[in-house]
């Protein structure tokens, strides 16, 4: 077959130019201003992606330039970095400044990091704040979706400026004072830092926080108990350890934890409930023997026997035994299953009126030299992690919108036929998991899945006579569990259950029924 001479033609100019393009884009040195700010390219409006789109099948294309890639790579550090984005922010005699206003508080946030990485901790607070203002006054804070997700890096980065200047309080305190989440949005809750690290003492705000995050991933019981422990609260953490191990118990009926079991066991111990501590440290001894002598044993054992070690040295001292106590807790180097707080205790009660020729390895230091120690290597921690290049600029969460939120409405309150919730309970017995309903969509967008699952479960709990229920997400297969509570298992399982009308009265507000969304939309459009 004979190829027509205008094909020929036009498939050889087709290679001389993409060579010619080619070469051209391997002599480019430097990429752009933008990915040397903060990694992302320059924004590419709705007109520009169909020019691109048309060149992109003509030979017209082979002349337009190509958009760069996101590259973190890219970015340039500290004060370096603060020059760069200062250029795109402010303009030079060359270059306008940036007008979209998304990429400008994009490069706004960009500066502030930079700013954070040289130390300069005054400068980035100010850029937070005029970050903060300008998007205020593009009526961005007004609206629920942004100001829940994209808005959040305002106070984030505040704070975590504020406590590189040694001040978690303030920094804790920003935080809770001006976030906007709803304390039942997944995502929002669970990345809102609380800095245990920083703080012993336990604020209202945070505590709160911790009974959120708790409800919406319960395997944080433990996490919640450990902070309970720090704060010196050891009767609600052992309330907090008996949760955990019911709520290990809805997932493994017919098993036991004995790390949970010593864990409780101690928190009782350190709360002067000993007719629980026994009991629960007894459990945790006898579950542990029986599964290594049945062959299968725990593969966190080693963890369970320090408890228990710590369990005993407390039982030690309560019998009075205080010399026996002091030398077998000092002969370790250190403690690392049992809580900080719970060490803390510990040594704190044995240095007390202790004479000096028994105070020997960590008994030599005080609890409060203990969390001095413990303070400098977070802060040494946190310092070292601002010149990785993807801690910080990680704190900038993107921007959500309404119609992805919108998008899950008629599945959500559609409750007749279940598009999420699998037909029938998993038999616990049959399936050695919990007895309880399979959650899955593989296909949505993340970030507003979690919240369709739960506000889903709420509904269908209503639905059922059901006033609460266990939200239980398995993340990485974009699934969840949801058991929904008989009227004997309120009590068990109160710390770590959802309610379901208050569930309804809050998710609503973002993924609102199809007979609500049609009258926002009705309205949106009348304003346009």
């Amino acid at each position: 077959m004979k190829i027509p001479k205008l094909l020929l033609t036009g498939a050889a100019l087709a290679f001389t130019m993409n060579g010619m393009v080619s070469n051209a884009a391997a002599a480019e040195k430097e990429p752009s201003l933008y990915l040397q700010c903060d990694g992302q390219p320059n924004n590419t409006s709705a007109g520009e992606t169909v020019a691109r789109l048309i060149g992109a099948i003509t030979l017209l294309g082979l002349f337009a330039p190509q958009p760069e890639a996101p590259d973190p790579k890219a970015r340039k550090f500290g004060e370096e970095g603060v020059k760069i984005c200062s250029q795109l922010i402010d303009g030079t005699e060359s270059l306008n400044p940036e007008k979209n206003p998304v990429r400008r508080l994009e490069l706004i946030l960009g500066r502030a990091l930079h700013h954070i990485e040289a130390k300069n901790y005054e400068a980035a607070i100010a850029d937070t704040q005029l970050a903060q203002k300008e998007a205020t006054e593009q009526g961005f804070m007004d609206d629920p979706y942004i100001s829940s997700s994209f808005g959040r890096a305002f106070p984030r980065i505040e704070a975590e400026a504020l406590l590189r200047m040694g001040k978690p309080k303030e920094a804790q305190q920003t935080l809770f004072d001006r976030i906007q989440t709803s304390k039942f949005s997944f995502f929002p809750v669970l990345t809102t830092p609380n800095y245990p690290e920083f703080l012993k003492d336990l604020s209202a705000g945070e505590e709160k926080l911790l009974d959120n995050k708790v409800r919406m991933y319960p395997a944080l019981l433990s996490f919640k108990a450990t902070r309970l422990d720090l704060a010196g609260r050891f009767d609600e953490a052992s309330k907090t350890r008996e949760s955990a191990v019911h709520y290990f118990k809805l997932l493994s009926p017919a098993k036991d934890s004995s790390i949970l079991l010593a864990r409780a066991a101690l928190s009782h111990a350190l709360n002067n409930d000993w007719d629980m501590a026994d009991k629960r440290a007894a459990a945790a001894s006898t579950n542990m023997h029986k599964l290594t002598n049945e062959g299968t044993p725990e593969t966190d054992r080693t963890d369970t026997v320090e408890l228990l070690d710590l369990y005993n040295i407390l039982k030690l001292a309560h019998e009075g035994k205080m010399t026996e106590a002091r030398r077998n807790f000092g002969a370790r180097s250190q403690w690392l299953s049992p809580s900080f707080g719970a060490v803390m205790a510990v040594n704190s009660m044995l240095r007390k009126d202790a004479p000096q020729s028994e105070l020997f390895g960590l008994l030599t230091k005080s609890s409060d030299e203990l969390w001095d120690k413990q303070y400098a290597d977070a802060t040494a921690k946190t310092l070292a992690q601002d010149s990785d290049n993807k801690s910080l600029f990680a704190m900038i969460p993107p921007m959500n919108k309404a119609s992805s939120y919108e998008a899950f409405s008629n599945n959500v309150w559609k409750t007749s036929k279940s598009k999420y919730l699998s037909k029938e309970k998993l038999n616990a017995k049959d399936d050695k998991r919990m007895a309880g309903y399979l959650l899955f969509d593989y296909y949505s967008d993340i970030s507003p899945r979690y919240d369709a699952f739960i506000l889903h479960s709420a509904l269908m709990a209503q639905k059922n006579g059901h006033n609460s229920f266990v939200f239980i997400p398995l993340i990485d297969s974009s699934q969840a569990w949801v058991y929904f509570n008989e009227a004997d298992d309120e009590a068990k399982h109160a710390e770590f259950s959802l309610n379901a009308e208050q569930v309804i009265a809050e998710l609503s507000d973002i993924i609102p029924s199809p007979e609500a969304l049609k009258i926002i939309k009705a309205n949106r459009a009348k304003k346009k």
